[in-house]
C-alpha cells in the first residue's frame, strides 16, 4: 500500500496549522486505491447542536476532500481545480468527540476542465453520517495567474 502524507497550508481552515481556530486535519493520499483521506475528531467548538458537528464544518470537510482528490497524485498549481457544486447528503448527526475517517475520490474525470468527486464521513464502527457529490472545475487563468495564487502554492508544507 503506497500512502503518502499530503502537504498543508498555513491559513487554510481545514489543514492550516497556522490557522488557531482551524481544524488542523493531517490528509492522505492512498495511491493505490487512488482515495485521500483523514482521521480526525471534532470537539464542541465545532457543534451546531451539543455533541454534534455543525453541517456548515462537514461541508468544509467535504469541501476540502474535493480539492484534495484531484490532487492526489499532483499538487501543482496547474492540477488545482475550485468546487462549482457540492450537493452533501446529511444521513444522521456526526458526533463531536468521537474518532471520525472522511474518504474521498474521484468519481469521473472530465474533458480537463471539470471533474466529479464524491466522499463520505464515517464513525468509528463504519456509519457513514455524511455524502457528497462534488463538482469541480478548473479557475480561470486570472486566477491562477494571479499573485495571490503565487502565495498559495508557496505555502504549500509537509509536517515535519
Amino acid at each position: 500500500m503506497m500512502i503518502v502524507q499530503q502537504p498543508n497550508s498555513g491559513r487554510c481552515f481545514v489543514c492550516g496549522r497556522n490557522n488557531p481556530k482551524g481544524l488542523h486535519m493531517k490528509w492522505f493520499s492512498d495511491r493505490e486505491r487512488q482515495v485521500v483521506f483523514a482521521d480526525f475528531t471534532l470537539d464542541d467548538d465545532y457543534c451546531g447542536y451539543p455533541g454534534m458537528a455543525h453541517g456548515g464544518v462537514i461541508g468544509a470537510v467535504m469541501d476540502e476532500i474535493a480539492g484534495r482528490a484531484v490532487m492526489i497524485n499532483d499538487h501543482s498549481p496547474d492540477n488545482l481545480y475550485v468546487t462549482a457544486k457540492m450537493e452533501i447528503k446529511y444521513r444522521q448527526p456526526t458526533p463531536t468527540y468521537q474518532p471520525l475517517h472522511a474518504e474521498g475520490w474521484v468519481d469521473k474525470g472530465g474533458d480537463g476542465s471539470r471533474v466529479v468527486v464524491k466522499s463520505e464521513i464515517r464513525t468509528a464502527d463504519g456509519t457513514v453520517t455524511a455524502s457528497c457529490v462534488c463538482h469541480m472545475v478548473k479557475p480561470p487563468a486570472s486566477f491562477t495567474n494571479s499573485k495571490n495564487m503565487a502565495l498559495v502554492a508557496g505555502e504549500w508544507y509537509l509536517d515535519e
